[in-house]
């Protein structure tokens, strides 16, 4: 279970969810905000999540992987302040290029 003002996360933590579309649709936006009332509470800090199934590039060296959206998927990354008491007070959603799309 998840618990109020998790001891493990810092002040101004940042969360990533970086495949499974945890960010998709209203279902995806209320996932955040609750954990953001959740985990965030007394600390604040930064979410994101992707809104589509990311493609994950495993070269030889275990250090250095890493997931990217999936080209033509239409896919953003939903990224969303916190302030500590968990209330939402900035949203940006960013295309596979970095680009602000919403």
């Amino acid at each position: 279970t998840l618990t109020q003002g998790s001891p493990f996360l810092n002040k101004g933590a940042r969360i990533l969810f970086e495949s499974c579309e945890i960010g998709k649709g209203a279902e995806g936006d209320k996932f955040m905000d609750d954990l953001a009332k959740t985990m965030l509470l007394g600390k604040g800090g930064i979410i994101g999540a992707s809104t589509v199934t990311n493609v994950v590039i495993m070269p030889k060296s275990s250090f250095s992987m890493g997931a990217f959206l999936a080209p033509f998927s239409g896919g953003t990354l939903k990224v969303r302040q916190y302030d500590v008491n968990g209330n939402r007070i900035g949203s940006r959603s960013v295309n596979r290029y970095g680009s602000v799309v919403h």
